[in-house]
């Protein structure tokens, strides 16, 4: 079938782990392909309840915990001070003031010495994935521009992240990415290139030209992934989640941003010997987890739709 020699999803694997386990005899699934879509949706069956994956979704997250980590924003003003986040403040797409004078003010922050805000900055929206509208901007030019493409931008989110930048004179941190289930590093892997990157790809590096993923397994970088993981997963009930992240030049990771149905998992089974087996045993443990008909969520007291909202938007003026 197309999905399975071409592309293949979270879906398909599940549909692979489902079979290897005997099918309906294990437990009952419909499985469901239509022709405008490149994912096949398989939805389980245990007593009353369905649990249905389709591309990268899963069907563990509570919706809570999902806007927890799709809305970029409320993520540092949740958790700024629990994990390893780069500082981060927010401009509304609707802030009253022209592009001109909303780049003034944050140019004048921006070289006080005394701002946690600096150049270069990353400027993106405060939701969305996929790299869309995500700028590094070096000087006033640049932010003008990332300022003027994320207002025109209707969509992901209403607002504009300003963001410490992770690198040096250097260059780039290391990009890694882990993806976790339950609180624990599932697969975690580099992504690197010797080619040349072009700016308009620079914050997206499943689109650097030549782009390779190497397993991690160094145990300081898996600690700190599954510390950070466990946290959401205790504190938030995010069960299922991959990071976006850079390691520093002291070994420190740093989450750029989460998602909740990361894509890849095909080009990790091509590039990575292990990749395949890594991805198989992920897909068993959810399939246990189905079977098990319980996704032991658990939230946080503290976080509900009053406390979600957390502290004032910056004033820039």
């Amino acid at each position: 079938m197309e999905d399975e020699e071409g592309h293949k999803y979270l879906a398909s694997y599940m549909i692979d782990a489902w079979r290897a386990r005997g099918g309906h005899a294990a437990v009952p699934a419909k499985v469901r392909r239509e022709s405008f879509c490149d994912s096949p949706e398989i939805i389980f069956t245990h007593g009353e309840r369905q649990f249905s994956f389709f591309f990268g979704k899963t069907p563990f997250n509570d919706p809570q915990a999902d806007t927890l980590i799709s809305d970029k924003w409320l993520l540092f003003q949740t958790l700024g001070d629990q994990i390893p986040l780069p500082y981060t403040e927010f401009v509304a797409k609707d802030d009253p003031r022209d592009d001109a004078a909303l780049v003034q003010a944050i140019l004048q922050k921006a070289e006080d010495p005394h701002s946690p805000l600096a150049f270069p900055l990353v400027v993106k929206p405060s939701e969305g994935s996929l790299s869309r509208n995500v700028f590094i901007a070096h000087e006033a030019h640049e932010l003008a521009r990332a300022i003027r493409a994320n207002r025109d931008d209707p969509d992901n989110g209403p607002g504009i992240l300003l963001q410490r930048y992770l690198g040096d004179e250097e260059g780039l941190f290391r990009e890694i990415r882990g993806i976790c289930l339950d609180g624990r590093t599932m697969i975690a892997y580099e992504r690197t290139t010797t080619q040349p990157i072009p700016d308009n790809v620079l914050t997206d590096p499943a689109h650097w030209p030549g782009v390779v993923r190497r397993e991690v397994t160094d145990p300081a970088i898996i600690e700190q992934i599954d510390s950070i993981a466990d946290r959401l997963h205790e504190d938030y009930g995010v069960c299922y989640v991959a990071f976006d992240m850079k390691c520093d030049r002291d070994g420190k990771m740093w989450v750029l941003e989460g998602n909740v149905a990361p894509l890849g998992l095909d080009e990790i089974e091509r590039q990575m010997p292990n990749g395949g087996a890594l991805i198989h045993a992920m897909a068993e443990k959810m399939l246990d987890k189905v079977m098990a008909h319980a996704p032991q969520l658990q939230y946080h007291q503290d976080y509900d739709s009053q406390g979600a909202a957390g502290p004032p938007e910056p004033d820039f003026s």
